[in-house]
């Protein structure tokens, strides 16, 4: 009995998925900053391992699982880089920390559901919090 073997776009695809993951971990650092959260985001280790488990499990995903990541995923990243843009507009304003710890909230949200959807089992996070 042979093994399924990827294709070299499904081999991409995989590999995408993970750096998607590791890319918006990189961005809710970058708002949790503007927001001066005390959350403790993972560490730049933790976050690769992640990336790389999470990889692994959408290779073992079925089509509809990693249809669902796929679209959840292209949401986050576009109301992500639009929250960055408008936060970058309004840094230094009285309302950018807010601004930003809701949009780590929503971004730490989006990260726990892209887990759910290739790790079901697998279920923990906190929000933003001042100082």
């Amino acid at each position: 009995m042979s093994r399924y073997q990827p294709t070299a776009t499904e081999l991409t695809e995989i590999a995408d998925a993970g750096e998607r993951i590791a890319r918006l971990h990189g961005m809710l650092a970058a708002v949790e900053r503007l927001g001066e959260c005390a959350s403790g985001s993972e560490t730049p280790d933790k976050a690769l391992d992640e990336a790389a488990r999470l990889s692994m499990a959408y290779a073992d995903a079925p089509t509809v699982a990693r249809r669902r990541f796929d679209a959840l995923a292209d949401d986050t990243a576009f109301y992500a880089d639009a929250g960055v843009s408008a936060l970058m507009r309004i840094r230094g304003s009285e309302g950018t920390p807010a601004a930003a710890r809701l949009l780590a909230n929503e971004l730490r949200r989006s990260i726990q559901a892209l887990v759910a959807i290739l790790e079901p089992r697998r279920q923990t996070f906190s929000l933003c919090r001042e100082g």
